[in-house]
């Protein structure tokens, strides 16, 4: 999964501010890491001209957009742009509203390869043609899937739905048909209490969104966003606030912190999108951003977003356990929201040879998954070994017996983050 880094700064964001936010990022090496894509949100448009097409504010922006991308794939990165689907933006600025053909033809004429796209100032009226205000999402956003398509010109298409679950709206059952990311939740804020919020309103939105290994089906009866989310369609839980900071938390999140964020963004599979300055963020927390194993998770070609196990043992000690398929066997993630160490469990025997993980899921029922001998195990000859990799330690901790349980003690406010290997040769060291 590319990654991409995001300048949110409202209606504020200017040329020089964004060249030192791309120099930070090319010093710190993230360009190298496929942070890919670096988006501008927003641009804040002046107006249009007297044939429609958006105007760019030269005081702010004087060499324009299109020499920005121009800069920006020199480094190997690409260009983002920012607008919403009503008539004015987030920060108050001209929207695309009416001119969606215009305005995705001027994106990609300045050489944008990612267009994101707002819901502030929609009309779900019939006046802008939508007839069902439970549709209107599927409505308005389809005319900007049409109009990126003619181009011609690939584009990662980013929906930003801020949807009332209450009202019917729920982009993950139908965003796929029309975007590459959906967000699921609010904006995230900066702090740490944003991380479980965030986790929290994933599952909220769906009910639960948890697998309950007693009755080997979804947690209250069906699956969570993750049942639709897949290779080139993502459940968006917004920016990575690593290394973030504001005027109500001039500190960013610790390294501990730092990693229960990129872990969980991770093992579920939302884009990773950077938003630190990092001119001035510490190496450490670059190189939570830059962990490579980690990384591997979100790349890894499955695309198959975790789900938490549901504690039905009657026993704090199973904990806050997260876990995913992935090509070659299964990443986890051992949460702890908590400000003292607790001591967690993970069952193999509740997910190994189960690989839907509540989703419900097979080879042939998702359209977004393809699961076959070629790319993934079969889950009717799991071995009965597997090799436990933790992924911020960088080091192989043991074998565990698919019988068994993994243990471990989680600190303060951190994670333990694991990946599952079958064992290929006898290893002597069992957990």
């Amino acid at each position: 999964m590319a990654r991409s880094y995001e300048s949110s700064f409202g209606n504020s964001i200017d040329e020089a501010t964004a060249r030192r936010y791309m120099t930070g990022l090319v010093q710190a090496g993230l360009n190298k890491l496929n942070y890919t894509y670096f988006i501008i949100d927003e641009p804040c448009f002046v107006g249009r001209d007297a044939n429609g097409t958006l105007l760019e504010n030269r005081t702010t922006w004087p060499n324009g957009l299109k020499s920005f991308g121009a800069e920006l794939r020199s480094h190997g990165m690409k260009l983002g742009i920012y607008t919403c689907i009503g008539p004015k933006t987030c920060g108050g600025c001209i929207a695309s509203e009416g001119h969606e053909v215009q305005d995705m033809n001027t994106f990609v004429e300045w050489g944008a390869e990612y267009v994101k796209t707002d819901s502030c100032s929609r009309n779900c009226t019939p006046a802008a043609g939508v007839q069902n205000a439970t549709e209107c999402g599927q409505i308005l956003w389809s005319r900007y899937t049409r109009a990126l398509n003619a181009t011609g010109v690939p584009v990662v298409f980013s929906i930003v739905c801020n949807c009332d679950p209450s009202r019917g709206e729920q982009p993950w059952k139908w965003a796929a048909d029309y975007a590459n990311s959906w967000r699921t939740n609010i904006d995230v804020q900066v702090g740490f209490q944003a991380i479980p919020y965030i986790i929290d309103a994933q599952r909220r939105l769906s009910g639960n969104g948890s697998w309950c290994p007693a009755t080997g089906t979804p947690c209250g009866g069906h699956g969570g966003p993750e049942q639709y989310a897949g290779p080139g369609h993502w459940n968006d839980m917004d920016m990575l606030i690593i290394g973030t900071k504001s005027q109500l938390f001039p500190r960013p999140l610790t390294v501990s912190q730092s990693r229960c964020q990129m872990s969980m963004w991770t093992i579920l599979k939302s884009p990773l999108l950077a938003s630190a300055d990092f001119t001035n963020v510490t190496q450490d927390l670059i190189d939570v951003l830059s962990n490579k194993e980690v990384l591997a998770v979100s790349d890894d070609p499955l695309g198959h977003e975790a789900v938490r196990l549901e504690d039905q043992r009657g026993s704090a000690s199973v904990g806050e356990c997260y876990v995913g398929r992935t090509v070659d066997g299964y990443a986890a993630v051992l949460f702890n929201r908590n400000g003292a160490p607790v001591n967690m469990s993970l069952h193999l025997a509740d997910f190994v040879g189960r690989w839907e993980m509540g989703d419900g899921r097979s080879e042939t029922t998702n359209p977004y998954v393809s699961m076959n001998d070629n790319n993934a195990m079969s889950a009717h000859a799991t071995p009965a070994r597997w090799n436990v990799r933790d992924l911020w330690a960088h080091k192989d901790v043991g074998v565990v017996i698919d019988t068994e349980v993994f243990n471990a003690t989680v600190p303060a406010e951190d994670v333990v983050m694991i990946r599952l290997t079958p064992v290929t040769h006898h290893i002597d060291d069992v957990i």
